[in-house]
């Protein structure tokens, strides 16, 4: 389905290619998960795969890239259009249109669809996302789950064969993290080719069927199964700063305090599994040894903020409500919360 053959790009002003003679084919069904660092290639990689790269985004490009036996340097943005959809992590800087309907209509426009067809295939690709209903609905009234599968349903109704999704649960909170990979899921079930570049890893691994890590130059330091990589890899991949499953870290701390998890666990269902069958010292001196004691902050510090009774609205809509919460001198604070809870607000407050 897709062919990369020596591909390096190098943008403009920059001494240094951003991708290095890159080599990888990827088949028809398959579900990859592309790794590494910041600023390794990985978004540019994907940019070349409808073709903004290069007919859109300046910069050189040597080597090939060809998608559904098209070379991606001779065939049109409009065409490529057709066979590979990106949903990128902020959705709002994909989006067009006001309205949910309008938005997805403005990539069948585009292409130039009938419009007898376009009803069709909006409805269609709304049931696909579970958005059933929302064709008036306001984007900018939706929640960041619900504006990633109005993404994805633009692109779905134009029947792209190749879905590449470029971190797409960055900006979602654990709730919105789990819609969207059950979504990419089901595109999975729907024998989509997928390109998934993601650090959230643990909740999405029974998807991948192979995994990519690029290095910082741009150039391919694995390619394999989960379990080849994360296993076979592992010292490379720490070295770089690639991050890995919680489940393979245990994994390997384990073997080196003398237990072996068997087969080699990349799902949080395998590494139940394998634990069940270890047998673990009763006293577990040798993981206690590895602890380290946690550190509350002292009740006699000093209070750095002290907020009380913050209420605070946007129009009639309450965001904060009786907040009230002392930070000591030196403490470290996290913020949690579900989308829209406030978090952002609060902390606006805090540096005001």
């Amino acid at each position: 389905m897709i062919a990369i053959d020596q591909l390096t790009v190098k943008y403009v002003g920059r001494k240094q290619p951003t991708l290095q003679n890159v080599n990888l084919h990827l088949n028809a069904g398959e579900t990859v998960l592309l790794l590494g660092t910041s600023g390794c290639g990985k978004s540019t990689l994907a940019l070349t795969l409808n073709g903004l790269i290069p007919h859109a985004i300046g910069g050189h490009m040597e080597g090939t890239v060809t998608v559904d036996n098209l070379d991606t340097q001779q065939t049109t943005v409009a065409e490529l259009a057709r066979k590979v959809g990106i949903v990128f992590q902020d959705p709002e800087a994909q989006f067009v249109a006001l309205k949910v309907e309008d938005e997805i209509v403005f990539g069948l426009e585009n292409l130039r669809f009938p419009p007898e067809q376009m009803r069709e295939r909006v409805d269609q690709a709304l049931a696909q996302v579970a958005m059933d209903g929302y064709q008036q609905h306001r984007v900018e009234r939706l929640s960041g789950g619900q504006k990633q599968r109005i993404t994805l349903a633009a692109l779905l109704a134009m029947e792209p064969h190749i879905l590449v999704f470029d971190e797409p649960t960055a900006n979602l909170d654990p709730v919105g993290t789990q819609d969207v990979f059950a979504l990419i899921g089901e595109q999975k079930a729907h024998h989509h080719t997928i390109i998934l570049i993601e650090h959230k890893l643990d909740e999405l691994m029974h998807l991948i069927d192979r995994v990519v890590v690029l290095g910082e130059h741009g150039s391919i330091l694995a390619d394999g199964t989960p379990r080849t990589v994360f296993g076979d890899y592992a010292d490379t991949l720490k070295t770089h700063g690639i991050w890995m499953p919680q489940v393979c870290l245990l994994a390997h701390i384990l073997h080196a305090l003398g237990f072996v998890l068997e087969p080699f666990p990349v799902t949080l269902e395998e590494a139940e599994i394998a634990l069940r069958t270890i047998e673990v010292n009763s006293t577990l001196e040798q993981v206690n040894n590895s602890q380290e004691s946690i550190t509350t902050s002292s009740p006699e510090a000093t209070t750095a903020i002290d907020v009380h009774s913050l209420s605070f609205s946007y129009g009639q809509k309450r965001i904060l409500d009786d907040v009230s919460l002392a930070i000591p001198q030196g403490d470290f604070l996290a913020i949690v919360g579900a989308n829209g809870a406030g978090k952002t607000t609060l902390a606006q407050h805090l540096v005001h």
